[in-house]
């Protein structure tokens, strides 16, 4: 799991912290995941205040994301924010703050 995941703003989604209140730019590793491991199973819950990323059908044997770390980075430092809470949803894979949901549709049939 991956808090601040789902910002509320693009000025408190920054890389660096401007704000008192603050989610940093922890929503790129959904982003991430979703390109390079695509055998993931990845589901943003819209839970108050910033969100929760759960990950599963996880592989520890996997090397792809230290594979290409440094073009990762570079991908990824200075992603721009979207604007619109419709794609962003879309983008973060963004599910209902409801426990027999996630319960249901983000946890089963996962592999570890």
């Amino acid at each position: 799991c991956f808090h601040d995941t789902f910002p509320l703003d693009e000025i408190t989604a920054r890389r660096d912290r401007t704000t008192g209140f603050w989610s940093g730019d922890v929503w790129k590793v959904a982003l991430i995941l979703r390109k390079y491991r695509p055998d993931l199973k990845i589901s943003t819950v819209a839970t108050q205040p910033t969100g929760l990323t759960i990950v599963t059908n996880l592989d520890s044997s996997s090397k792809i994301l230290s594979k290409h770390y440094d073009d990762i980075v570079q991908e990824y430092m200075n992603e721009d924010w979207v604007d619109s809470l419709e794609l962003r949803s879309a983008m973060l894979s963004v599910v209902v703050n409801d426990w027999s949901y996630i319960s249901n549709q983000c946890l089963q049939n996962q592999k570890n």
